[in-house]
């Protein structure tokens, strides 16, 4: 779903990873998309991948083929692949492996590897099951941020409006003005009419 279309900027208050309210400022590309979810290339495990390169008849591409790369990601998959490899000196093609990395069922990198090459997956020590990220991309379809953050509670503002659900007053602070919630104010003047009651 797209937002501020016909404006010329959009403000987004998210919490980040810490919980702490943050405003992100887009005044470019308008509308905006904003996702928000599991976080893309983080995951339960790393994977490592190391090649020594290697020498075969005709294919001595050591340079070509050496690959030493970390993903973090939560499986992987190792498929054969003929002729990945092109010798220029020789004219020779020689065999290479795909590597693809997998967040769920989501691709997330590939590695191209020679023959020879290890994999080693280790637990990622700053896993997070409840780790969120939020995305916005601008009309274009370019990325335009992207952050980790503690939920996917957000809000969204258009050139000088407020939230849904807010109500604008002045201010003598910039931008000239704040955005009181309704909701929270009203339960505040509730609570204080109880209490007068009392």
């Amino acid at each position: 779903m797209s937002h501020c279309s016909g404006k010329t900027k959009a403000a987004i208050t998210y919490n980040d990873k810490n919980g702490i309210e943050r405003t992100y400022l887009v005044a470019r590309d308008l509308p905006i998309n904003i996702a928000c979810g599991v976080g893309i290339r983080t995951g339960q495990y790393i994977i490592t991948v190391r090649g020594s390169g290697f020498t075969a008849p005709g294919c001595s591409v050591t340079g070509l083929l050496n690959y030493t790369a970390t993903y973090i990601a939560d499986s992987y998959s190792v498929s054969p692949t003929l002729n990945h490899e092109y010798n220029r000196s020789t004219g020779l093609s020689c065999t290479a492996y795909d590597l693809t990395f997998y967040v769920g069922s989501s691709v997330v990198g590939t590695a191209n590897l020679a023959p020879d090459y290890q994999v080693q997956q280790s637990v990622n020590p700053n896993y997070d099951s409840g780790n969120r990220e939020l995305v916005i991309t601008g009309n274009s379809g370019a990325e335009l941020f992207r952050t980790r953050v503690s939920d996917c509670e957000y809000a969204i503002t258009c050139d000088d409006d407020c939230p849904q659900g807010s109500h604008k007053c002045t201010h003598n602070k910039y931008p000239g003005y704040c955005c009181v919630p309704c909701q929270e104010v009203g339960n505040r003047l509730k609570s204080i009419a109880s209490k007068v009651r009392g």
